[in-house]
């Protein structure tokens, strides 16, 4: 794989492009090729067998002087698999994940970002593209903010975050590290649906609330928890 020299990337530490502050930032000048890429493999070859392909990327943002690492701290890669899901409660759903690569994967030792889009078997996904382009605008950018909250690509002045308190959906949606990665993705995802990103946030929840994994009161929680975030005041030490 492409490396860079270790000097000039240094050099671009010091020339950082993420205005999380900005409410229209959400990494687009590195999600949108991948999503393009991402969505043609998706539509290329429909089947109702689980198809799976790895993508590697640069990394264009600036990283942590103190986590660079010359070998891992210049890439990262995307593991995306499309196949039928027998228990959807949807047509379709993206869902991702990301840290780092395992010893069993290709690219052990970088960062990465596994992507899935499930569909209900014999959906159309033509039928469903807009959603799906959405979804998955939403989960990339989601889970690239997750690459800069730690190891080789932790962005310069990230805090460390406190680890999850609890369990189930609350404590999740509303944990050190979800709550801005959420803030971050429903506005490349509402960017998608040219919808406020406020209006995202409650219909999102709206869901959770109608299938019974969350109830009213804490739909509310979780939603105030995500539109009262601000990047504004930590940009420096912020999350």
């Amino acid at each position: 794989m492409m490396k860079l020299i270790l000097e000039n990337w240094r050099g671009f530490l010091t020339e950082s492009n993420m205005d999380l502050a900005n409410e229209e930032f959400f990494y687009e000048d590195l999600v949108l090729p991948i999503e393009s890429e991402l969505i043609e493999f998706i539509f290329d070859a429909q089947s109702e067998e689980e198809r799976e392909k790895t993508f590697v990327y640069e990394w264009p943002y600036p990283v942590d002087p103190e986590e660079f690492d010359e070998d891992f701290s210049t890439e990262f890669f995307i593991r995306l698999k499309v196949g039928p899901e027998p228990r959807a409660t949807a047509p379709i759903n993206v869902v991702g994940s990301a840290g780092a690569a395992e010893e069993e994967d290709d690219y052990y030792g970088y960062m990465k970002i596994d992507v899935k889009v499930e569909f209900k078997p014999g959906t159309n996904l033509n039928d469903y593209r807009k959603d799906l382009v959405g979804q998955l605008r939403n989960t990339l950018a989601h889970e690239i903010h997750h690459l800069t909250q730690d190891q080789s690509l932790k962005r310069p002045e990230c805090p460390t975050l406190p680890k999850q308190e609890g369990k189930g959906y609350v404590a999740y949606f509303t944990s050190a590290c979800e709550v801005p990665a959420f803030v971050i993705g429903f506005r490349a995802e509402a960017r998608h649906l040219n919808i406020p990103v406020k209006e995202l946030m409650k219909s999102y929840l709206d869901n959770y609330v109608e299938n019974g994994k969350l109830d009213l009161k804490d739909a509310i929680t979780v939603y105030n928890s995500w539109s009262g975030h601000s990047f504004a005041i930590k940009q420096k030490g912020g999350l």
